[in-house]
This record gives C-alpha cells, structure tokens and sequence, in this order.
C-alpha cells in the first residue's frame, strides 16, 4: 500500500476540501438562478371584478418554444348587474425602479386576445383563451400583461385597471419543452435539478478516484 507524506496528505484534504466549497457555490448559483430575478406583480381584483389565470396560479407562464400556444385565463362579475370589460395587452419593460407598461412589442405582439371588449351578466364567470407566440428567443424572461378594465368609467376619476403577468421563460435546456404551460414551473425545477445531479456525480466520482489512488 502507497504511504504518503504529510504534504501529500495535506494536498489531498485541501483538494477535497476545495471541492466541497465547490459545491456548495454550484448550490448557492442555482439558488440564486431560480429566486432571485425580478417578477412583476400587479392587482387582479377589485370589488366589480377580477382577472385571473385558470388553475391555482398567480400569472400565465410559458417556456419559449417553436409554436403558438394557447392558455386561459378568467374574468368573474363580482357583482349582480352587468358589466363590460375592454381589454388589452401591453409590453413589460424592467427599469431600475421595476417594471413600465409600453405599447406591445417584441413578445408583446405576440400575445393575442380573442376580443377587446367582454360583456358579462350579473355574477357571471368566463373563461377566455389566450394565444401566445412562444418563438422567442432571448436569454433572459419576457414579460406582458393583459389590462382589464371596466367602461365606461364608473366615475370621473376613471377606472380601476387589473394587469393579468403573462410571462416568457429561455428555454433551460435544448430541445425540452414542456408540454402545457401549467407544468413550466416544474419544468425548469427538473432540468435544473438534473443539472445539479449531474455536477454532484461528478464531483463524487472524482473524490473516490482521489480516495483510490491514496488508498
């Protein structure tokens, strides 16, 4: 059996000591990779009505792909006379002090409605479908909104806008996509995760080499 000197042994422990810190910075990125970038967030409902996704979400998510795909989102009268809602898309643009409201471009134009204005009954629920043209191709999010508001005005200070967040996520690795933008989320948890694995493996082969040759 091979008996190393103290030096030797030193370089070893430091080798593997400066693997582990390795790691622990891979974990640290990914982290920060998956929670830190900036998300707008806006109001979805007033005491008329409300503007949401379908499901238990918060905002419509997609993840950039090679066609135009189709999610839903709903609008509910919140009270017992009918209303008209206009409704419009808008391209998000982030700034220094969060996000700004622009004309559509970009990815913005590729968001479409299938009508500018809904008429809904008294406590009347809808849902509506949105298309949206996931060929884009940036290496950071993209944002837009779907505006909401009632008309006319129900008073002269105007209305209340509600901003439904569609958003447009790179694609994490090539060629996955997922299949429906309900799972967009969970699709990138995944790859991230397996990129993850994929380093700790790595990593624990190359510490039993290390062990081997020492042993």
């Amino acid at each position: 059996m091979l008996s190393l000197g103290a030096g030797a042994r030193a370089g070893v422990a430091g080798g593997c000591a400066a693997s582990v810190r390795l790691a622990g910075f891979l974990v640290a990125g990914l982290a920060v990779w998956l929670s830190v970038a900036p998300r707008p967030a806006y109001a979805v409902q007033t005491n008329t009505f409300s503007i949401t996704p379908t499901g238990e979400r918060t905002s419509i998510v997609m993840t950039a792909g090679r066609a135009v795909r189709t999610d839903h989102f709903v609008l509910r009268d919140l009270r017992s006379h009918p209303i008209t809602i206009a409704l419009a898309v808008f391209s998000l643009r982030h700034t220094s002090t969060g996000f700004a409201r622009t004309a559509p471009s970009g990815f913005g134009e590729g968001v479409q409605l299938p009508a500018s204005r809904v008429r809904l009954a008294g406590g009347q629920t809808k849902v509506l479908a949105v298309r949206v043209d996931t060929r884009y191709r940036l290496p950071n999010e993209q944002f837009a909104v779907i505006d909401a508001h009632t008309v006319p005005a129900p008073s002269p200070g105007g209305a209340t806008h509600l901003q439904l967040v569609v958003e447009l996520k790179p694609a994490v690795l090539p060629g996955i996509q997922p299949a429906a933008s309900t799972a967009d989320d969970v699709s990138t948890g995944v790859a991230a995760g397996l990129i993850l694995v994929g380093l700790i493996a790595q990593l624990t082969a190359w510490l039993r080499r290390r062990r081997t040759a020492v042993g």
